[in-house]
């Protein structure tokens, strides 16, 4: 019984600072895109030589357009919008555990990991094609972790 109250409130602290890192995570990916692009693994800008590198045989008339160097703030923040819907997305997926965590939600708390196994494993997928060399590693082992975090939670009574 003391075990399982141990183990109980480790997963509940564990799932409290996966919402938190979450959370802080999508607001980076908000207000500095460019470095939550690198720390994601993805280049935060669609530059001639990143598509030529990664097999995209098309730029639009609006890249070939575009000036060499950013002439706004808003050009100076990222040229990809992609990067802050990550953001947005992790802000919800940190809210959510968050919010279950509190509310001592354990079974919840514990699919909402299972589910966001899809994201995992997009994330690592679309790494691994696209990233930066090596750069699925800490999406893989970000995806074992829901996956045991969330299995054990999901099943508690």
């Amino acid at each position: 019984m003391h075990v399982q109250y141990l183990l109980s409130t480790i997963a509940q602290v564990a799932a409290l600072l996966v919402g938190l890192m979450a959370t802080a995570a999508g607001v980076r990916g908000i207000l500095k895109p460019n470095d939550f692009a690198t720390s994601f693994g993805l280049p935060s800008t669609r530059s001639p030589a990143w598509l030529s590198q990664h097999g995209s045989d098309s730029t639009s008339e609006k890249d070939t357009e575009r000036p060499a160097t950013p002439t706004s703030t808003s050009e100076t923040q990222s040229e990809n919008p992609f990067i802050a819907v990550v953001g947005v997305r992790n802000i919800a997926l940190g809210l959510s555990l968050l919010v279950f965590t509190l509310l001592r939600n354990k079974q919840t708390t514990g699919i909402l990991l299972l589910c966001n196994q899809v994201s995992m494993i997009g994330d690592t997928i679309i790494t691994q094609r696209k990233g930066t060399p090596g750069s699925s590693t800490h999406h893989i082992v970000a995806g074992v972790v829901f996956a045991l975090l969330g299995g054990y939670m999901a099943m508690s009574k």
